[in-house]
């Protein structure tokens, strides 16, 4: 029995923020989930072309091979292979000091415990939004609510992954009802109070025994703040004396 009886039945809502209204196809498992229109009129007519594509999808006429099944953990095996070939590419915001964080919070998601059996050992199409809901229950019991940001936006992204490689046909991590503490305040407190207040005479000091280098190094992430990835991924700006684009 479809979900849908008719296109009605799909969410249009107003984004206020956009000034566009919004119709949600995530749970048709259409790309793009949620396309924005200007008027209403234009997302009710997306909205109806919409059903009649997901509704054609569905004909009996056509057959097509079922994708083999993999389990959670497959999953995060393949986002993973992929973080690691995005730190090898320069171009990429993400550096090769990140992929260890995404080593270390798959590894951690895959020993938590769903419904009295493993994470990993779950079959990718059992992860509902209920699941992902109680993956963020159990990640938030354990660490703080940064880390579980963070590690969660990971559970997040590799599920995200494996439906855009169609191994699923709805992302329930769309649909989970997430509610994410607000901890800018206290993460700026924390650093304030545990970060090293060193003025720039005694830095000159520590340094002194230090080659030039790696002084200019100290001195540079002191004065911005930026850790050892951030300064990797800078590049020089040379601006064209000609006129043109600038390069980098």
């Amino acid at each position: 029995m479809k979900a849908f009886s008719n296109y009605r039945n799909i969410v249009i809502c107003y984004d206020a923020a956009r000034d566009r209204w919004a119709v949600d196809l995530r749970p048709l498992g259409l790309v793009p989930g949620r396309p924005k229109c200007a008027t209403k009129a234009e997302a009710t007519g997306a909205a109806k072309a919409a059903f009649d594509h997901w509704l054609n999808q569905d004909g009996d006429d056509e057959v097509v091979a079922a994708k083999p099944e993999i389990a959670v953990g497959e999953c995060f095996d393949r986002f993973l292979a992929k973080s690691e070939k995005r730190a090898e590419k320069p171009d990429e915001k993400f550096t090769r000091g990140s992929y260890p964080n995404h080593v270390e919070h798959c590894n951690r998601l895959r020993s938590l415990t769903v419904d009295g059996a493993r994470l990993e050992k779950m079959m990718l199409r059992y992860v509902s939004k209920g699941v992902a809901e109680v993956v963020w229950k159990a990640i938030r019991k354990t660490v703080s609510a940064r880390t579980t940001s963070d590690r969660y936006l990971v559970f997040q992204q590799a599920i995200r992954l494996s439906y855009k490689q169609g191994d699923i046909s709805i992302n329930p991590c769309d649909l989970a009802e997430i509610v994410r503490p607000d901890c800018h305040e206290a993460r700026v407190k924390d650093t304030i109070e545990k970060v090293a207040k060193v003025s720039f005479k005694t830095l000159v000091l520590i340094t002194r025994p230090l080659p030039p280098e790696d002084r200019l190094k100290i001195f540079f992430a002191a004065s911005t703040g930026l850790r050892q990835g951030g300064m990797v991924a800078l590049k020089v700006f040379r601006e064209k004396l000609l006129g043109g684009p600038a390069e980098a």
